[in-house]
């Protein structure tokens, strides 16, 4: 049916290897990363190397959009590691970096958002409470991505103390939201 092939189309994003994969499989669009995509952008991931992976990790876990400095932040690297890895992820089609003529950090896309997904689950639960409650911090500290009366703002740190598994720094973030 034609909402059938609008739903695989929409799901994925335009990368030719997914649509065959759903096709193939018979799953419902959306419902699952294809086994073969999967394997696909794992191999991709484990191609760039250690430092812009952790980037890449760091990345992944701020979402599908980041920043570069919520992203050194949380990787926990250098300004210019994090430059040079940006820039290897940009040359490598991981990310694209977005044109947004405001001041600040530079801001940054992921390609793909199954690539989001892959990377996101690459990364072992330690790692990844880690990277959220570096993310958590980096967001505080970034004065140009939210202020005091921002409800996203705290609702987006709350989300990320959460997931680092800090409950009371999350329920103090979401307090501060409903505020």
């Amino acid at each position: 049916s034609d909402g059938y092939i609008e739903a695989i189309v929409a799901d994925s994003e335009g990368l030719p290897l997914h649509v065959a994969e759903v096709l193939a499989s018979g799953d419902d669009p959306g419902s699952s990363m294809p086994r073969g995509v999967e394997a696909l952008l794992r191999e991709r991931i484990a191609s760039v190397g250690e430092v812009p992976a952790q980037v890449l990790s760091a990345a992944a876990v701020n979402g599908r959009s980041f920043g570069s400095s919520t992203v050194r932040h949380a990787s926990g690297r250098s300004e210019e590691e994090t430059v040079e890895a940006l820039e290897l992820l940009v040359r490598r089609g991981f990310v694209r970096e977005t044109l947004d003529p405001s001041p600040g950090p530079a801001r940054y896309d992921f390609s793909h958002g199954h690539l989001r997904d892959a990377a996101y689950e690459g990364i072992g639960l330690a790692r990844r409470r880690l990277l959220h409650r570096r993310t958590a911090e980096a967001l505080r500290l970034e004065p140009t991505i939210g202020t005091r009366d921002d409800v996203a703002w705290f609702a987006q740190i709350a989300l990320h103390e959460r997931e680092a598994g800090r409950t009371m720094e999350a329920a103090a973030a979401f307090r501060e939201a409903a505020e």
